[in-house]
């Protein structure tokens, strides 16, 4: 968790985004009070009742499609991260993949970060679980 939230910490301060934290109710609270505490980010939006990712796409589109965000920066950590960003875009999202962690042998986790086009309007760091 502690390298997603470093990771979404330097994204937050490098885009000016805001951030919205997704999972079980203890790992939302938890990523929120250290980001906070931590990392001195704000949250502007916690989604604490998922139980797997389908459920953090969807509760986390209930929160963002009626404020018009659609693109977002998905930051979760590299194994998780292919079906994260399935997840989202069914949701309806357009995702931009951010992995924290190891991407492969030679792979930056950053890369990503630079891909698609246009700007996003909020980023997502989240636990992605099962």
């Amino acid at each position: 968790m502690l390298e997603r939230l470093s990771y979404g910490a330097f994204v937050a301060r490098h885009t000016g985004l805001p951030i919205l934290v997704t999972g079980a109710p203890r790992e939302a609270v938890t990523m929120q009070t250290s980001l906070v505490r931590d990392f001195g980010v704000p949250v502007r939006w916690v989604e604490n009742q998922s139980r797997d990712t389908f459920e953090n796409a969807r509760y986390t589109a209930q929160m963002l499609k009626p404020e018009g965000i659609g693109r977002i920066i998905l930051i979760t950590s590299s194994t998780h991260l292919w079906r994260a960003v399935h997840e989202y875009e069914d949701a309806g999202f357009e995702v931009v993949p951010a992995p924290a962690g190891r991407v492969g042998a030679t792979g930056h986790a950053g890369s990503a970060l630079h891909s698609g086009s246009g700007r996003s309007r909020a980023f997502q760091c989240g636990g992605c679980t099962n």
